[in-house]
């Protein structure tokens, strides 16, 4: 029971963090001159 609700969490974070990344990718995409300045 508690493996099925762990991996139900981490499956909800991952997806959360995917999404998260997906938006951030955008967000770059769009900004071409801001993604050159924070190059490190």
């Amino acid at each position: 029971m508690e493996n099925i609700l762990l991996n139900f969490i981490f499956g909800l974070i991952l997806g959360f963090d995917m999404a998260i990344y997906s938006l951030w990718y955008k967000i770059v995409k769009l900004s071409p001159i801001k993604s050159q300045t924070k190059k490190v």
